[in-house]
């Protein structure tokens, strides 16, 4: 036998044992890529101030119940009504503390100290003033329903509103991340074809040289084997472009805590395996729509909008009411020439005859809730064919697996037993380059289904909120 075609038959085992020394790495793994992504994306670090927002809105609202404190000091000079042409003066202080309530009633106490010719309707007091305490409260409209608790409700709906936003960021920006790390995953395995495919017609090179000196093989042999040497380098070029594209694209979602890029991983963090699909549990899909309907920030969001318009029609409801308010101020002044016990009390009504601005904004939030719930419908329907499209994709990319699996089996057959031919001189060096790159194309769309299939997974843990 001669050296060419025994060479030919242990070329695979010596590139199996030649490569480049392994020297020790820290894989970059999945989990490892999506904490960073959840720590540290400016993206993910952005949208959560959403929530701060949201506080702050919250904050703004309420507000509107705090408690106020005013004081009011005026000294009158003034021609008297009762003497005229005469001068008359008085001077009117007053101090009062006013909390207005969610359910609509307002509370003060206060303290008047009025002297000398006070004009009316201000009134006189005791020398040491008059003290008081009061209440207005409303028995229609406003009574438990009114624009400053609807707001601060409607702002308290901001928080977890905050929280589907970010929650729909972060999952997104996990998924993308995770799809950026499996490209370049596969485009590292796809490198790794590429560099055993060259070596094999590096070293076959080599020997055909070695060959063509001896006259064992014609001139234009080499010329062939370099040929295809020539080729397998392009090839690998192109390979080692895609790794390269694919670890910048990762590097965009890797992060350190203090907001500083992470360089792009480099080739001795790849991961030395990447995983085979197999198929899930069956209880799976159940799971993940059930998971889809109850935690996708989407469907959340519309049921918190829905909130917020209901919240808009029970005002509207409200402010049709006719309005009736009771008033009740009792007070004691005190001191020289005090009266002692005081009395305001009083009832207020009135009715909107229009009520145009009421039943418009009801109309309004009534288109909205059917707007909303329609809405609602669509997007849990969008959930769920998200989820069966995903897992639609892992079933089919496990099934295209086994197959594809089976044929790399078979080139690899094919691709030995052409070379057994060729030993025995019943092939050419052609159709053994031929066999060698058709298995590494079928290894390579093997590759390609394992990278479908790790895609589909981050789609069918996205569609769930499982990430």
């Amino acid at each position: 036998m001669d050296a060419l075609p025994v060479i030919c038959l242990i070329m695979p085992f010596l590139v199996a044992l030649g490569g480049e020394p392994q020297v020790p790495r820290k894989e970059l793994t999945l989990p490892g890529v999506l904490s960073r992504v959840e720590a540290a994306y400016p993206k993910v670090k952005g949208i959560a101030q959403e929530r701060q927002a949201a506080a702050g809105k919250l904050r703004e609202k309420q507000g509107a119940f705090d408690t106020t404190v005013s004081v009011g000091l005026e000294y009158l000079s003034y021609n008297s009504a009762s003497s005229r042409g005469k001068n008359a003066e008085a001077s009117i202080s007053t101090a009062t503390v006013e909390m207005a309530m969610r359910s609509g009633a307002k509370l003060l106490v206060g303290r008047d100290a009025n002297s000398g010719l006070v004009k009316s309707p201000i009134s006189s007091t005791g020398s040491d003033g008059t003290i008081y305490a009061g209440i207005k409260l409303p028995l229609l409209r406003g009574a438990g329903v009114n624009e400053k608790s609807i707001a601060e409700l409607q702002a308290k709906l901001g928080l977890p509103l905050a929280d589907a936003a970010i929650t729909q960021v972060i999952v997104a920006s996990k998924a993308a991340a995770g799809g950026a790390y499996w490209e370049w995953v596969a485009a590292g395995r796809k490198l790794t074809v590429a560099r055993d495919l060259l070596a094999l017609a590096v070293l076959r090179a080599k020997q055909i040289a070695r060959e063509v000196e001896l006259g064992a093989q014609p001139p234009i042999a080499i010329t062939e084997a370099e040929q295809e040497v020539r080729r397998r380098e392009a090839g690998l070029n192109k390979a080692e472009r895609d790794v390269q594209k694919a670890s910048i694209k990762l590097a965009g979602y890797l992060w350190q805590d203090d907001g500083t890029p992470l360089p792009p991983p480099v080739a001795e963090q790849l991961p030395s395996e990447m995983p085979a699909p197999a198929f899930l549990d069956a209880a799976r899909l159940q799971m993940s729509r059930e998971g889809a309907l109850a935690k996708r920030p989407e469907i959340l969001a519309i049921a918190l909008q829905l909130g917020a318009v209901s919240l808009d029609e029970r005002l509207a409801l409200n402010d049709g009411r006719p309005d009736l308010s009771l008033v009740l101020q009792p007070g004691q002044d005190m001191g020289r020439l005090g009266i002692g016990e005081t009395l305001k009390a009083g009832i207020n009504f009135s009715v909107p005859l229009g009520r145009w601005d009421a039943s418009g904004r009801r109309d309004t939030a009534r288109a909205k809730t059917i707007k909303l719930t329609q809405d609602r419908e669509l997007t849990k329907r969008q959930v769920l064919l998200e989820v069966d499209d995903a897992w639609s994709a892992i079933l089919a990319a496990v099934e295209r697996f086994h197959a594809t699996d089976a044929e790399v089996a078979l080139a690899k057959q094919l691709e030995v037993g052409e070379r057994k031919r060729f030993a025995e001189g019943d092939s050419t060096l052609f159709l053994v380059n031929q066999r060698e790159r058709a298995t590494a194309e079928a290894i390579g769309r093997l590759i390609d289904i394992q990278l479908e299939y790790q895609q589909a997974l981050l789609a069918l843990d996205a569609a769930s909120i499982a990430l």
